[in-house]
């Protein structure tokens, strides 16, 4: 275990909150690690005690406590929030993005679109390529339906190639 985790957890393992493994590895580091021995002293030194129902009341529980509290808090907030100009509304705001991110984000859109629509025209060409094969293949089932006719038939190609070339069938022999 190093410095950072030990640091991490020396609250933890002074309370006996940590699983025993953890609280013994915590242990191990503090045993060997002068720094960490001496924070861990530093925080034992504190002597922080559970404060009993009657200090809670007593501070909490204070008449105006709840809204000094509040005020103090509004008081806070009015200072971290900017002035807003006389009709500075969602349409005037400013956006702080530097150009290089706002460029970025341009690109990025842009080759989602176009990434997009090749996808689109690669599925159309497919659907139509899926038609062709599907008239085709009825063309075939009636030919096969009809033994002893042999007859020239057209192979339907995808939209992107128009050639047409005879094709004699013989279903009795099952060859094209």
């Amino acid at each position: 275990m190093n410095c950072t985790d030990t640091s991490d957890r020396i609250a933890a393992y002074l309370d006996g909150q940590l699983c025993p493994a953890e609280s013994e590895q915590v242990g191990a580091h503090l045993h060997s690690c002068t720094p960490c021995h001496q924070l861990c002293d530093a925080l034992m030194a504190q002597d922080f005690a559970p404060m009993s129902q009657e200090e809670k009341d007593a501070g909490c529980g204070a008449t105006g406590f709840w809204n000094a509290m509040d005020g103090c808090l509004e008081a806070e907030l009015e200072g971290l929030t900017p002035a807003r100009p006389e009709g500075a509304g969602w349409g005037r705001r400013k956006v702080g993005l530097p150009m290089s991110v706002a460029l970025a984000y341009a690109a990025a859109l842009l080759l989602a679109v176009a990434w997009g629509y090749q996808h689109m025209e690669r599925a159309e060409e497919l659907e139509a390529t899926a038609r062709d094969l599907q008239l085709q293949l009825d063309q075939e089932r009636r030919l096969a339906a009809e033994p002893g006719l042999e007859t020239e038939v057209p192979i339907y190609r995808a939209a992107s190639y128009n050639s047409t070339r005879p094709v004699s069938y013989t279903p009795r022999r099952s060859t094209f």
